[in-house]
């Protein structure tokens, strides 16, 4: 089933010849498609993409068992998120984000270390395809929890409508897609190192055609 997304605006800052990531914050332009193909671009949050990723890239959906790092959002996302794409959280524990919209609806559990499998979570949420690299490539991220279940965790509070952060990330959570607690074998799949050695860009080259590194 097809889910409308919303996608976010960002600022793009672009060069005019090849920049590196530590460049990015003195760079700003206006965009056009050739130059986001040839040159790569910043975006607002000062990350480099070496070239728009493909759509499927984007789309394509999570393994069944891997493993990554977990960040949370603010409060009431993740609830609002789930009214826009028809989802109904009251059978699940809370929403979750992951990378790909194609995982819209899913049913995941989440294990950090030293703890026992917690859910079930619905997909709620996914990355806006313009910001997935940098989730992936430079944060390691996996998924972003509900508020409410940041503030069970221990990652957050919230006080007279105030958040209070204790931890950004838990890292090395992993991710099983299951309708009842798994029952996993083996070892999770680095959802980083395979997504990225599946990563293609719009300018025909995968990742690891262009001697990049995060």
């Amino acid at each position: 089933m097809s889910k409308v997304i919303v996608a976010c605006t960002f600022l793009v800052l672009l060069a005019s010849s090849p920049i590196s990531a530590s460049e990015c914050g003195s760079l700003v332009r206006d965009s056009s498609p050739k130059e986001l193909l040839e040159y790569g671009y910043c975006d607002k949050y000062g990350y480099f993409y070496p070239s728009l990723i493909t759509p499927e890239s984007a789309q394509r959906k999570m393994p069944d068992y891997v493993k990554g790092d977990v960040t949370w959002v603010n409060p009431h996302r993740m609830e609002d998120t789930a009214v826009v794409n028809n989802i109904d959280l009251s059978p699940f524990k809370d929403g979750i984000a992951l990378m790909s919209c194609s995982d819209i609806g899913e049913t995941v559990w989440l294990k950090r270390p030293d703890h026992n499998w917690d859910g079930p979570f619905v997909v709620a949420d996914c990355a806006n395809p313009r910001h997935m690299f940098a989730a992936i490539c430079y944060k390691g991220e996996v998924a972003e929890l509900g508020f409410k279940t940041a503030v069970e965790w221990g990652l957050a509070t919230y006080e007279n409508e105030k958040v209070g952060i204790i931890h950004h990330v838990v890292l090395n959570v992993e991710v099983a897609r299951s309708a009842g607690a798994p029952n996993t074998s083996g070892a999770p799949t680095d959802y980083r190192e395979w997504w990225l050695s599946k990563l293609t860009f719009v300018n025909g080259k995968a990742f690891h055609d262009m001697n990049f590194e995060c």
